[in-house]
């Protein structure tokens, strides 16, 4: 099984982008100025400020509350299941 993952990641089926200062800032601040109705997770705030950050203007997820959340962040979100 990790073998398979070592070879998709050389083969580019994965693209990393780094966590640092400006991605933290980015999501600290979302999290602090969304609104109160909002259901915002840190680990989506940390997925989609690392996004924004990189200048991924796309993410794709079937995940409801992350789509939800991709506007705080500037970046369109389509469901990878649409109804």
């Amino acid at each position: 099984m990790y073998l398979q993952f070592e070879v998709d990641c050389d083969h580019g089926a994965f693209f990393w982008l780094s966590l640092d200062e400006a991605v933290l800032t980015r999501a600290e601040g979302v999290i602090v100025s969304a609104p109160p109705s909002t259901f915002l997770r840190a680990g989506d705030a940390l997925h989609l400020a690392a996004a924004a950050e990189h200048k991924c203007g796309l993410i794709y997820s079937h995940d409801r509350h992350l789509l939800a959340a991709a506007s705080l962040f500037g970046i369109e979100a389509r469901d990878v299941i649409p109804a």
